[in-house]
């Protein structure tokens, strides 16, 4: 069964307000999926006490098709909201993927890609990044399988990916004044634009932050890290140590998870980074 772009981001905890927040750049119809984070059990019911009536292996996706408080909808089953992380990807089209010329920087628009340690299927292993990741391509190795050399946080050589899996990162929506307001003591971030809102967001803080209002000003992309996990999405700054970022590695907004200052999906990482325009602040509340 399909949903609309705003049924998705229901899904993810996102309520939109405003027609400002109109250009999240996902497909307008699609099937919501689940990528399972972990070795993720399927509930017969919405019960972690119920039977277990299969498991998806770590990056398998599975339907999803609608969200019940803490759980998601599978087809034959349940799956706790914490251990997925809600995609809805483009359907395909048949036609292969374009080859891009790096440098530049792209996204994971797979649902999740291998980072092997030379341009082959069986190298070892360096990591593997899930869905809206983003990282600088530094070169490209053409064959019949092509490969892109992707770079870590510091710009140097971190392993090498399928072309297929990666998509060049391009923003379109236009820049406005945003004034980001952050609630730590209910994990909610709304967002205004000339003090109209657009949208509300569970969110995920690490540590606390001190209560202020700051200045937010673009990070390049792709270029932090989040203790093992490469790929950190669309970072914004604030104060002396506060990022707001896009991660792929938990789904568990709402809730305090340490790491990043602020933590968001991947997908509202984007259009805040893309909108984020001059004069815009985050207000720290307690």
């Amino acid at each position: 069964m399909t949903i609309s772009r705003r049924q998705f981001l229901q899904f993810a905890g996102i309520a939109l307000v405003s027609p400002y927040a109109a250009q999240f750049s996902l497909p307008e119809r699609a099937v919501a999926h689940g990528r399972a984070l972990s070795a993720t059990p399927v509930f017969a019911s919405a019960n972690a006490d119920s039977q277990i009536l299969r498991h998806l292996w770590p990056d398998s996706i599975t339907p999803i098709s609608a969200r019940s408080g803490a759980w998601y909808r599978a087809d034959d089953g349940y799956i706790r909201k914490t251990d997925v992380q809600p995609l809805m990807l483009d359907a395909p089209t048949g036609a292969p993927a374009p080859v891009m010329s790096p440098p530049l920087i792209a996204e994971v628009r797979a649902p999740a890609t291998s980072i092997r340690a030379w341009a082959a299927a069986d190298a070892p292993l360096v990591t593997r990044m899930g869905h809206g990741a983003v990282a600088p391509i530094i070169d490209l190795l053409p064959g019949q399988i092509n490969w892109y050399g992707i770079a870590d946080d510091a710009g140097d050589l971190l392993g090498w990916s399928q072309t297929t899996d990666w998509q060049q990162a391009v923003h379109q929506q236009p820049q406005l004044p945003l004034t980001i307001t952050l609630n730590q003591q209910t994990q909610q971030l709304t967002v205004a634009v000339d003090e109209r809102q657009v949208l509300q967001a569970a969110v995920s803080t690490g540590s606390p932050l001190e209560t202020g209002v700051y200045a937010l000003q673009h990070r390049n992309a792709g270029t932090i890290r989040s203790d093992s996990y490469h790929g950190v999405a669309w970072p914004l700054q604030f104060g002396e140590a506060g990022t707001m970022a896009g991660v792929y590695w938990h789904n568990n907004f709402g809730a305090r998870v340490s790491g990043l200052a602020v933590q968001v999906p991947t997908y509202l990482a984007r259009w805040l980074y893309g909108a984020c325009g001059e004069g815009s602040t985050i207000v720290i509340e307690p």
